[in-house]
């Protein structure tokens, strides 16, 4: 099973199951935060959020896990994208001085996952990844 998978189920197993009432005021509540976030969304069509921040320098060997990135004090933007259903890309765009990777994330509405492809290309080419230098023994 994947790692996610098994970070569910370990989730899973640590709670009370939900009674009938808490599972349906549960999908009121995302139905609420669906419809709220796609009437912003008339208004502002793509969104441009910063990717929790990854405490994993660029290189180094380290993928990419919940653990390490963070955005502190704050619900991560992606969180709210994935219970839409709004198709998103991250981008990076940037790396700072320690060379702890610095990107960004495009949302776009329901549907709409060429805009947010297309929008992530030019993001792309304005800040143009470069892989790191490779090391020389």
């Amino acid at each position: 099973m994947s790692p996610i998978f098994n970070e569910f189920l370990g989730i899973a197993a640590s709670v009370p199951p939900l009674t009938t009432a808490e599972l349906l005021n549960a999908w009121a509540d995302l139905d609420l935060l669906r419809a709220k976030t796609l009437e912003e969304m008339r208004k502002f069509p793509v969104l441009l959020c910063p990717w929790p921040a990854c405490r994993v320098p660029h290189g180094s060997g380290i993928g990419y896990r919940r653990s390490n990135c963070r955005v502190p004090g704050r619900v991560a933007a992606h969180a709210v994208v994935q219970r839409v259903g709004a198709p998103a890309a991250v981008v990076p765009v940037g790396a700072s001085p320690k060379g702890y990777r610095s990107e960004v994330q495009i949302v776009a509405r329901p549907f709409e996952d060429e805009t947010a492809l297309g929008i992530a290309g030019i993001v792309d080419d304005a800040f143009g990844y470069k892989p790191p230098p490779l090391a020389l023994g």
